[in-house]
């Protein structure tokens, strides 16, 4: 019974283990760089052993942008780079670029997907005209339709809104 307590007190000494994350850039760093910072602590992880783990999450436009970062940045310097690169400020860039390859999800009906590619367009080109953006909107509805048969009907009608394409 008392070796059974010694081994809960030993267990419950050990640091907390974090499940690890990746971080391709499409979202807002700040919330990463909060969470990765908690591990830190969490973990008592050197610079060096901070920095190893940042690049083990790190894929696709982050892994890139960090990569082509110098060598001898501290975790404190990465961070501020990765912010400036991804924070906010860079919501657009970052909608444009998700739009582009925007699909729709098996499980996912005509109108929701619609209404997601009126979100990210309107996030992207928040300061284009309306016009603008449905023409993008729809273009972008058309491509990224799984339903060839109703996409090719829509790209045949050229519709005005996304929400048009749908009712063709």
């Amino acid at each position: 019974m008392d070796s059974w307590r010694c081994q809960c007190t030993h267990w419950s000494r050990s640091p907390q283990q974090h499940k690890m994350f990746t971080y391709s850039g499409k979202e807002r760093w700040e919330p990463v760089a909060l969470k990765f910072t908690r591990i830190i602590k969490d973990n008592k992880w050197s610079d060096r052993k901070t920095k190893q783990r940042v690049f083990d999450c790190l894929v696709g436009d982050a892994l890139e942008y960090a990569d082509k970062l110098p060598r001898t940045l501290g975790f404190t310097k990465l961070k501020k780079k990765m912010k400036e690169r991804f924070s906010d400020k860079d919501v657009p860039v970052v909608a444009r670029r998700e739009l582009n390859f925007t699909k729709q999800e098996e499980s996912e009906i005509l109108a929701e997907f619609a209404q997601r590619i009126q979100t990210i367009t309107g996030d992207g080109f928040a300061h284009a005209n309306i016009t603008t953006r449905n023409q993008i909107a729809t273009e972008a509805f058309i491509k990224g339709c799984c339903e060839k048969m109703a996409a090719q009907r829509a790209r045949e009608r050229n519709p005005k809104t996304a929400h048009k394409a749908l009712n063709i």
